[in-house]
C-alpha cells in the first residue's frame, strides 16, 4: 500500500486501519525495488524482510537477485553479440507482455541438436533454459528487454508484423552483419541443390521484413505461397557475404550452420588450387 487511506488513524510508525471489527497496523517503509515510501501490514513485515509496492517491482528485485546478467541484458545494446541475439529473436523468437499476457517474456526455442548456442546465449546474457523431449527453450523474464524489443519493432504476433528497419538501419555496418547472422541461424538455410551447387535462404511472413534484408544484401525477393524468400546463388555474392557473416572472431554463431560455411569454404579453397 502507497496511499493512505481517507480513514487512517495516522501514527509515528505510521497508521493504523479499522476495517469492520479488525484492527490493522501500516508501517512505514520503503520498496525494496524502487525505493519509494510505501505502508506495510504489520503481521507481513514480521514474515518477509522486503516490501513492494507493486507486482512488477516485486518481479524486477527477484529477477535482479536470482538472474543478475539477465536483468543488466541492456548493457550490452549495439554490442555484436546482442544484435545477433535480437536476429535470433526476430527469427527463432517470440515475445510475451501485458495485458494479453500476464509476464514480460523473451522466449527462443529451438531444436536440441543446435542447443549449443543458447547455452553460449544464457552464459552471456543470463535468462533459464528448459529441455523438453526434442525442443531447448531460453527464456529471459525482463520487462525493460521486452519494452526495448517492441520499441524497436518486435511484437507477440511477430511473423507477420515484425519492422525493425528503422532500428537496423541505424546499426553500424558490422553489427548489422551479426543481426543478420542471428536471423539466417533462426530463419535461414546454407544448402546445396540438386546440381551440388551452394546457394543461402532467408524465409520470413512479414514482407516488411524481408524487405529490408532485401534492401541490405542488394537481392530481390519473391513471395512463396505465405512467406517471403530471399535467395543468393551467384556465387561472388554468396562467397561475399557468408565470409563477412561467419568471420573466425565470432562468438555466437549456430555451429550446424558454421560447418555448413566451413564445408562451401572447403570446396572453394581446393577449386583455387
Amino acid at each position: 500500500m502507497n496511499i493512505i487511506p481517507q480513514n487512517a488513524i495516522l501514527k509515528e510508525y505510521g497508521f493504523d486501519l479499522i476495517k469492520g471489527s479488525s484492527y490493522y497496523h501500516y508501517h512505514k517503509t520503503v520498496c525494496s525495488g524502487c525505493g519509494c515510501v510505501i505502508y506495510k501490514e504489520h503481521r507481513n513485515s514480521i514474515v518477509s524482510k522486503n516490501a513492494f509496492c507493486s507486482k512488477m517491482c516485486q518481479a524486477n528485485y527477484r529477477h535482479k537477485i536470482e538472474d543478475p546478467k539477465g536483468f543488466d541484458i541492456l548493457k550490452h545494446k549495439n554490442t555484436n553479440d546482442f544484435c545477433y541475439l535480437v536476429g535470433l529473436i526476430c527469427s527463432d523468437g517470440h515475445i510475451t507482455y501485458p495485458p494479453k499476457y500476464v509476464h514480460y517474456s523473451c522466449i527462443i526455442s529451438i531444436r536440441d541438436y543446435d542447443k549449443d548456442i543458447l547455452c553460449k546465449i544464457q552464459n552471456k546474457f543470463g535468462g533459464i533454459l528448459r529441455f523438453n523431449k526434442k525442443n531447448v527453450i531460453w527464456q529471459l523474464n525482463n520487462n525493460k528487454f521486452v519494452e526495448y524489443l517492441k520499441d524497436i519493432g518486435v511484437t507477440h504476433n511477430k511473423s507477420l508484423s515484425i519492422n525493425v528497419t528503422e532500428w537496423f538501419n541505424s546499426l553500424t555496418e558490422n553489427n548489422k552483419l551479426h543481426f543478420l547472422r542471428g536471423v539466417i541461424d533462426g530463419d535461414g538455410s546454407i544448402l546445396k541443390n540438386k546440381n551440388n551447387n551452394w546457394r543461402l535462404c532467408i524465409v520470413s511472413g512479414s514482407q516488411n521484413f524481408i524487405i529490408m534484408c532485401s534492401k541490405y544484401l542488394g537481392i530481390k525477393y519473391y513471395k512463396d505461397r505465405n512467406a517471403y524468400v530471399i535467395q543468393i546463388a551467384k556465387k561472388s555474392s554468396l562467397n561475399d557475404i557468408l565470409d563477412r557473416l561467419y568471420h573466425k572472431n565470432n562468438i555466437l554463431y549456430l555451429e550446424r550452420k558454421y560447418k555448413k560455411y566451413k564445408e562451401q569454404l572447403n570446396e572453394r579453397n581446393k577449386k583455387w588450387k
